[in-house]
């Protein structure tokens, strides 16, 4: 049952999404911020959203070293709260991110368990993330 904390986080999160420049990493912050201490399990499952989104927004930003960080947060996170269903999402994510990094062997090894996971990934979207 979600609560007051867990609206606040999509609430942010959702400000984040509408927002631009600055304000998107000030919103994804708060959200984050608010996730991470707070008691409500519900709040609490926001964190690999909220990580994989600011992935993507230092990636877009070139920012390459401070998305990989957040993709692999996200990762965590992923495990932690028992998201099975997007371990894979989290893994291609910084798969794309090592493949611009040009740390092409660590993303192969990525692909290949992406490839031989069950998660519902086609072969044709797992291999377009490394085609950098």
């Amino acid at each position: 049952q979600s609560g007051p904390e867990d609206l606040r986080v999509d609430a942010l999160h959702m400000l984040a999404l509408i927002s631009e420049g600055d304000q998107v990493e000030f919103y994804n912050q708060q959200a984050i911020t608010l996730a991470k201490t707070s008691k409500d399990d519900w709040a609490r499952r926001w964190i690999g959203s909220l990580y994989n989104n600011m992935g993507w927004t230092k990636y877009e930003a070139g920012d390459l070293d401070d998305a990989l960080e957040y993709f692999e947060s996200a990762l965590l996170a992923r495990y932690e709260f028992r998201q099975d269903e997007r371990v894979d999402e989290a893994k291609w994510c910084i798969g794309r991110t090592l493949c611009e990094l040009g740390r092409i062997q660590e993303a192969r090894e990525l692909q290949q368990e992406i490839l031989e996971s069950d998660a519902g990934l086609t072969d044709e979207e797992v291999l377009a993330a490394f085609k950098a």
